[in-house]
């Protein structure tokens, strides 16, 4: 699951290869069919940048409803570290629809929770993700 996600994420950026959105698209619904945590976050970011964003938030959400990471990791047998990049990536989106009213009724408050989640789940993600913000390429 892990490489299909991977892969999916490698077309989408084309890093190591040219990028191709509708490769990269199908490999990530793939991975997220077979319960990719990493998978279904990076499914958030394409949707997210596609504009989709009732899409994003609606997938987001789900996976910020992830309360055990562990518990999810070996439900599926995941690595540790993809499945926390991936709710953190859900949370940090979802935080971001929250924040801005795209595809969800604007809420601040419920904002904050959601950016703080995405921070206990992967300190590094969020940070990379909080500096994207600041760029505005988010």
């Amino acid at each position: 699951l892990e490489s299909k996600g991977a892969l999916g994420v490698m077309y989408y950026t084309g890093g190591g290869t040219d990028p191709d959105r509708e490769l990269a698209f199908k490999c990530l619904c793939e991975a997220s069919e077979r319960g990719s945590l990493y998978a279904q976050g990076n499914l958030v970011v394409y949707y997210y940048e596609s504009r989709l964003f009732t899409r994003a938030a609606h997938c987001a959400w789900s996976i910020a409803q992830t309360e055990d990471v562990k518990a999810a990791a070996e439900k599926v047998g995941l690595l540790l570290a993809f499945v926390r990049r991936g709710v953190a990536l859900g949370c940090f989106y979802y935080a971001r629809c929250l924040q801005t009213g795209r595809g969800v009724q604007k809420n601040e408050s419920e904002a904050i929770q959601y950016f703080k989640k995405a921070i206990e789940a992967c300190p590094l993600t969020a940070s990379e993700l909080q500096q994207k913000l600041k760029n505005d390429e988010l």
